[in-house]
């Protein structure tokens, strides 16, 4: 039993690692149930050892170690289960020593993809390997797709980039639309509406990818009057869009956009899918093409040569084959293509370690984490 006053908040669930004891119900002294989450929490370290409880959970490390702050932020009672690994060349006074040596005994990681793709192979080096789960910290996980290893559960991030993308492609639009970014650079009183191609109210908008982010931008932009059609694997019926087609039906989904938005992820069955035959189709002169899904969807040159002939108004281009993207690109070179640098939707670590634990505490109750990625379709 715990008593009364015991400071629950101050327990340290590592130090019920070797109790044996199966804790059906855990109680105070008045009798009353203490909180569901403290007592799962309790019965997780007590039930046969808790294998689940003794795995350190290997987070992989940046210079500035803030994903492991986060982690540790929302949980500091599981502080003492984290172990900060680093890989590569990358320095860090606050990493562990354990630096490029196998890493057999880990059953979960957590960090960015480009890293986990280094720890992965330390953690399977032995046949006998413990990992289990990996949780990235991206939506996208090319890096690990492209691993041998795949003997493992895998979860990308999502539910925590809805709204960074939202405020990105909608304010693009609505930039572009007002002539806000000429009006900005005017020396002189510019009066009437000679920069602006119109309002948003009434566009068409075509959204790549139906999934959460894709679904969060659609409802975003339907508050603004647009109305959004979507593309998905199967042209499966979403609720946040009025239609929806499969990539077999490209060039109809593409007929008479106003905008064409990507948030496609990286896979076979998404490279070079905007061609030159989907942006004939878009409404010439002052569409918008903006990609903030990852850069193989695009066939540069198919999408260069429309800005040039003016079929394509704009392009708003945050992900790129190559990044960074070379000087020598010819996307630099045209004020109507406007370059972002991969920032559209920086991950919220904090809110990354919340989806983080909530998983981490299916895993150990034996079920399995959400959003787990199917190897083979990449996503």
């Amino acid at each position: 039993y715990i008593p009364r006053m015991f400071p629950l908040k101050q327990l340290n669930v590592c130090k019920l690692r070797e109790c044996r004891i199966f804790a059906k119900h855990i109680l105070n002294r008045s009798g009353t149930v203490i909180g569901a989450e403290t007592s799962r929490m309790l019965a997780r370290g007590l039930q046969n050892g808790s294998d689940a409880m003794r795995a350190e959970i290997g987070v992989l490390a940046e210079e500035n170690g803030a994903l492991f702050q986060s982690l540790s932020e929302e949980r500091p009672n599981m502080r003492s289960l984290l172990r900060p690994i680093a890989v590569g060349t990358m320095p860090s006074a606050k990493v562990s020593s354990s630096h490029k040596t196998p890493l057999p005994d880990l059953k979960v990681l957590v960090g960015p993809p480009d890293l986990l793709a280094e720890a992965i192979p330390m953690c399977m080096s032995d046949e006998k390997h413990s990992l289990q789960w990996v949780q990235s910290t991206w939506a996208g996980v090319k890096p690990l797709l492209e691993l041998p290893h795949r003997e493992y559960m895998l979860s990308s991030l999502k539910g925590v980039f809805g709204q960074a993308m939202s405020e990105y492609v909608l304010g693009w639009i609505l930039t572009i639309r007002r002539g806000m970014l000429i009006r900005a650079g005017t020396k002189s009183w510019q009066q009437g509406p000679s920069f602006e191609t119109g309002g948003v109210a009434g566009l068409r908008v075509g959204i790549m990818g139906t999934g959460s982010i894709g679904a969060d931008v659609a409802r975003c932009l339907q508050a603004m009057q647009m109305t959004c059609i979507g593309m998905n694997s199967k042209g499966n019926a979403h609720p946040n869009f009025e239609s929806c087609f499969s990539p077999d039906d490209k060039l109809k989904f593409a007929e008479g956009l106003d905008v064409l938005v990507s948030i496609l992820p990286e896979t076979p069955s998404t490279n070079d899918i905007i061609d030159k035959d989907m942006l004939s189709r878009i409404k010439p002169q002052t569409s918008i093409v903006i990609n903030v899904g990852r850069g193989n969807a695009v066939v540069d040159s198919h999408l260069y040569e429309s800005v040039l002939c003016g079929q394509v108004g704009h392009a708003v281009l945050d992900v790129f084959r190559e990044e960074p993207l070379p000087e020598s690109h010819p996307f630099w070179r045209d004020s109507r293509i406007i370059i972002t640098s991969h920032t559209a939707a920086p991950t919220n670590l904090e809110e990354a370690a919340k989806v983080f634990w909530k998983n981490y505490d299916r895993f150990v109750d034996g079920l399995k984490p959400h959003h787990l990625v199917d190897f083979d379709l990449g996503y």
